[in-house]
């Protein structure tokens, strides 16, 4: 029996540090029913701007050099804090990128959000939702 409580915690332990999580908020359940993954990684590269509605993506995260939102660069998009923000510079220098907004607090993106319909904030943590927003978790 004790064995088998060792395995369990090991097993565990294992599957939280090979899958980190990632938590997405919205107004707009629609949003994030289409935020997968390979949207997520599309969405911070620049490479989609635009819902399946029509309506312009705006990406509201922290920013790139915050400790906490370092990981997703590093192990989601395999990009330093730096290298992000020159993907970002050349996006925007060539008229091909909406970039995202850049936030100081895990309150400021939640406030993002709220002010735009079609705003998605992205989150290393699971934070309480006010009442109009929309939460989704991704593994990666």
């Amino acid at each position: 029996m004790k064995t088998l409580v060792i395995l369990f915690i090991l097993t565990q332990t294992f599957i939280s540090i090979c899958f980190a999580k990632v938590y997405l908020y919205s107004q707009n359940k629609s949003n994030l029913n289409e935020a997968t993954e390979e949207t997520l990684l599309q969405m911070l590269k620049g490479n989609k701007s635009y819902w399946k509605s029509g309506e312009r993506i705006k990406l509201c995260h922290l920013e790139a050099r915050d400790d906490s939102f370092q990981y997703i660069l590093e192990d989601y998009l395999k990009l330093t804090a730096d290298q992000y923000l020159n993907l970002w510079r050349r996006k925007l220098f060539t008229g091909r990128g909406f970039p995202p907004s850049l936030l100081k607090s895990n309150i400021d993106v939640i406030d993002c959000v709220n002010s735009n319909e079609n705003s998605i904030g992205i989150l290393p943590k699971k934070i309480n939702l006010k009442k109009n927003l929309h939460q989704k978790e991704i593994n990666f």
